[in-house]
């Protein structure tokens, strides 16, 4: 076992950071793990709603307000931070990354 792995293998983990994340009221967040050169990834993908009053909204370019930025930043501290409290991964720790893409729905 690797020093960043609290579990003995990628679906045990897989499994521990989707519970966490829906106790957490990430419902839709999908985990997974990379592969190839990329297997010791996790990565995680979730649907968070847009913000209420969205100003892009309006050009076609959702996401780059503002109150679009604080939203995908406050779910993807959120979603980042349980899955390193799940996992025991050090930011910055070879083979500890994590690959959170937040969406709006």
């Amino acid at each position: 076992m690797t020093t960043w792995r609290k579990h003995a293998t990628h679906a045990e983990e897989t499994r521990a950071v989707r519970a966490a994340l829906v106790e957490a009221g990430y419902t839709t967040a999908k985990v997974g793990h990379g592969s190839g050169t990329a297997w010791g990834w996790l990565e995680i993908r979730a649907t968070v709603p847009g913000p209420e009053h969205c100003t892009c909204a309006t050009d076609g370019r959702v996401g780059r307000c503002d109150s679009c930025q604080a939203v995908w930043s406050k779910a993807h501290s959120d979603i980042t931070g349980i899955a390193l409290n799940v996992t025991s991964r050090q930011r910055g720790d070879h083979g500890g990354n994590i690959m959170a893409q937040i969406d709006f729905s």
